[in-house]
């Protein structure tokens, strides 16, 4: 039903007293005060699952709102923290990150006159093309296009996640790889070698999801990854989320088209790679910096 089939008076609050209109503050104190992030995180998730679990679910309407409402939510914890710090508050300046090489360009490859890109530099310089990928991308700037991915494969009208044992399965895929996604962010930083290049980067690569204990032992996380999805598992997931990409035929979410479905598709399976290449060659030197044991924050 559309919103113009109500009287005008439903676009009003129906639920607030005049004393919490007045002072809406005072209803997201409220709220934080019953749940936190966390809490309401969960809920939202196991309510978008179980709406998931059903072969009817109108998976386009539902993820809409499972996107919109938990957004909502996290501004609305922003806004009551910013309301608090407001008298205290002081301007910082976000650092600028100058353009500094962080790895040696390996040796040009051109075949033809065609250039090697950088996703074929996965097995034979795997640290170079990590560092190359965090420099021009923060991990939450590729959680968010793998969120609009996630949405778009789920939305598309003829894709394997039309049956609901795959949306379920894949849901649990999504949940891991974006821990991966932050993990590989934290392991480019811990090879940096210059602490203020490496200060610049901790900056840019908030840690959200990790706990202290997968921050302080990197390699298990990817480990663990591993072995809960086979490479030829990872790869098959991969593709029919690009393949669900080209069907999708609804509105395309803010600044996410079909060309950004194929750059996060290879920057995806090109970090994947990469991590599988450094769990083969490398000892536990690559993975532990015992100075970086706390989130990033």
């Amino acid at each position: 039903m559309s919103s113009k089939d109500f009287p005008t008076y439903h676009k009003q609050p129906f639920l607030l007293s005049i004393g919490e209109i007045e002072n809406p503050f005072a209803v997201l104190q409220d709220f934080f005060k019953q749940y936190h992030l966390t809490d309401i995180r969960t809920d939202l998730l196991n309510m978008y699952r179980d709406a998931m679990n059903y072969k009817a679910t109108d998976a386009y309407n539902h993820l809409g709102t499972y996107e919109f409402v938990s957004k909502l939510i996290e501004a609305c914890s922003v806004i009551l923290n910013n309301h608090k710090k407001e008298q205290n508050a002081q301007p910082v300046e976000s650092p600028v990150l100058d353009d500094e090489e962080i790895d040696e360009e390996p040796e040009e490859d051109v075949l033809l006159g065609k250039p090697a890109s950088i996703y074929e530099s996965a097995h034979s310089d795997s640290m170079y093309v990590i560092s190359k990928i965090f420099k021009n991308n923060t991990a939450q700037s590729l959680i968010e296009k793998l969120n609009n991915w996630k949405f778009v494969s789920l939305s598309a009208e003829f894709s394997v996640y039309n049956n609901s044992d795959h949306r379920c399965q894949f849901m649990q895929f999504y949940e891991d790889l974006i821990l991966f996604i932050e993990i590989m962010a934290v392991i480019f930083i811990y090879n940096l070698t210059d602490d203020n290049v490496k200060n610049k980067f901790k900056i840019r690569n908030k840690t959200t999801l990790l706990t202290k204990e997968q921050i302080g032992h990197p390699k298990n996380v990817v480990t663990e990854f591993f072995g809960s999805y086979p490479m030829k598992y990872i790869k098959r997931e991969l593709e029919d989320m690009l393949d669900a990409g080209i069907a999708f035929v609804h509105p395309w979410p803010d600044n996410f088209k079909e060309v950004q479905v194929l750059n996060i598709y290879r920057t995806t399976l090109c970090l994947i790679e990469c991590a599988d290449c450094l769990l083969k060659k490398y000892d536990n030197t690559l993975w532990y910096d015992s100075k970086m044991t706390e989130p990033i924050s």
